[in-house]
């Protein structure tokens, strides 16, 4: 689930300085997905394009998660990559969510923009204190990726 490039969300939500302006060190990249393509890469376009080997097993939905993620049947999956909104409140009730709905299935439950670069304060504080809550273990790969097993 993604917004995708549509600006519908919550104005409370703190978008990572790198979604802004898509920018690459190769510049190689740069031409080719920006003067080439002219194609953003958050696009749901790019995104399909980019996960096509996978679309039997990968669902994409267009939308802010505050209001369709509690609308969609996620008692089947047993993985779930949280790169949603980027505000306290909407990284904990996507987390609250999918944990509740992930819970005793062997699954994992990846959240991104923990800590590196574009480390936002809010998505941090968010997890930590929802795994503190429920009382379950984290760990973090290579120093952005907060990882939760069910």
């Amino acid at each position: 689930m993604d917004l995708f490039g549509d600006d519908n969300s919550d104005h409370n939500e703190k978008k990572p300085k790198y979604i802004s302006n898509q920018k690459f060190a190769n510049p190689l990249k740069h031409f080719y997905y920006n003067l080439y393509l002219k194609e953003n890469l958050n696009s749901l376009k790019s995104v399909k394009f980019f996960l096509r080997k996978f679309e039997n097993k990968v669902s994409l939905h267009r939308g802010d998660s505050n209001k369709v993620l509690k609308n969609l049947n996620i008692k089947k999956i047993d993985f779930a990559f949280i790169d949603g909104g980027h505000s306290y409140q909407t990284t904990y009730n996507d987390l609250k969510y999918i944990y509740e709905n992930m819970k005793g299935k062997k699954g994992t439950i990846v959240c991104d923009d923990y800590q590196d670069a574009s480390y936002i304060t809010e998505v941090k504080k968010a997890i930590d204190d929802y795994v503190k809550k429920e009382n379950i273990s984290l760990r973090i790969i290579e120093g952005k990726l907060a990882v939760i097993d069910t």
